[in-house]
């Protein structure tokens, strides 16, 4: 004979289930339907109060009522390597062996009362059409590079900035490189000084 003693938790959970229906006692009731091999569960409760689950019907035994569980047939797996359809594979990324700000200079004072300066940069080899140059200022976007000029900003608060460049492909919007930081400092007039 099979016996298994379960804990209270588990316990709770089939007096619930109990309490809702999912045990029957045993009857001599026949099932309609014939079921192939068919294994029954039988419940008993020992005299210290353990439950008891086993496939062997002893006396004051309850059987148990296993509904038939809910199935989903599976599907075969994704092949994942597989070449997505109607996209051109991607080239391998040749890294820029320039890109870098320019101006300001690196620790360099630029004087401009109305916040207004440009950001030069120099990019090599020429950007790629498939790929976003984007200029970071402070960590945040603040304009796309087009051609290996530059980026005009208004409006630029005083105080200390850090500038940099990142390319993107502008397809996935993945980074794919970044270029080395460039600190510099707005001068602006204020009424304080």
């Amino acid at each position: 004979m099979k016996r298994v003693s379960l804990t209270f938790p588990l316990m709770l959970v089939i007096a619930l289930s109990h309490v809702t229906g999912a045990y029957a006692e045993s009857s001599e009731k026949e099932e309609s339907a014939p079921q192939e091999e068919v294994k029954r569960i039988y419940r008993t409760v020992d005299e210290f109060g353990n439950v008891i689950f086993t496939d062997e019907r002893v006396p004051g035994a309850i059987e148990v009522r296993v509904r038939e569980s809910n199935t989903v047939p599976g599907t075969a797996p994704a092949d994942l390597n597989a070449p997505i359809p109607d996209q051109e594979e991607d080239a391998p990324f040749v890294r820029y062996r320039t890109l870098a700000v320019t101006s300001p200079g690196n620790e360099e004072a630029v004087r401009a009362n109305n916040g207004d300066i440009t950001i030069s940069v120099n990019i090599l080899p020429a950007p790629q059409d498939e790929h976003l140059i984007e200029l970071l200022m402070d960590g945040g976007v603040v304009g796309e590079v087009d051609g290996t000029t530059g980026v005009s900003l208004q409006n630029v608060d005083r105080g200390e900035h850090v500038a940099r460049l990142r390319v993107k492909d502008r397809r996935t919007g993945r980074v794919l490189q970044t270029g080395p930081s460039r600190t510099f400092y707005v001068l602006r007039a204020s009424r304080l000084n």
